[in-house]
């Protein structure tokens, strides 16, 4: 929770656009030496940890730039259903995502199959790269700071009629879930 809202903080400061494509570059690149690390027998769990760690970060910032690149390029009008669109993206690769992952490690090895989703992210990168949208530069002469940023973005949210209630149902259900997914692997 706490990387974010330095997430979200950092990506209200900058042009989303670049932040989508190193976001997206970076974290290829960390499921490329993932796999190449396993084939030269170097790969260790603390190894393994720290790649995770950076990964998520990057996956976060990724995540706080999307939600707030989408109005750049979609017309006003469009834009609930871009969202839908998205949503419906998101849940059936939430569910057959893994199944497919392991189909695919089963078949060609959990490395290849770590390499497969790393050109995934290394193609997402291109494609943000071909994508012309104008975003202006963030005012900076306005700035204020990070901690007083966080608690005027906590309050709008959690005052908010309708986002209020989805961010405490969304709190809940992470938790629970996180409960679920340290519980259910062993």
């Amino acid at each position: 929770m706490l990387f974010g809202l330095l997430a979200g903080v950092f990506v209200d400061r900058v042009r989303r656009r670049p932040v989508l494509i190193a976001s997206d570059f970076v974290r290829g690149t960390l499921l490329v030496v993932v796999p190449a690390l396993a084939f030269g027998g170097q790969l260790t769990v603390p190894v393994l940890a720290l790649f995770m760690a950076v990964f998520g970060l990057f996956n976060l910032t990724g995540d706080a730039a999307s939600q707030s690149f989408l109005p750049r390029i979609v017309p006003s009008p469009l834009l609930t259903r871009a969202h839908a669109a998205i949503d419906q993206s998101s849940a059936v690769a939430q569910t057959g995502g893994p199944a497919l992952g392991g189909g695919l490690v089963s078949l060609v090895g959990a490395p290849w199959t770590v390499l497969v989703d790393a050109v995934s992210y290394l193609a997402s990168g291109l494609v943000l790269l071909t994508i012309r949208v104008e975003e202006p530069a963030p005012d900076h002469t306005r700035r204020a700071p990070i901690l007083a940023e966080i608690g005027e973005g906590l309050r709008w949210v959690y005052r908010h009629r309708m986002l209020g209630p989805l961010a405490l149902t969304g709190h809940t259900w992470f938790f629970f879930t996180g409960i679920a997914g340290a519980v259910l692997a062993p």
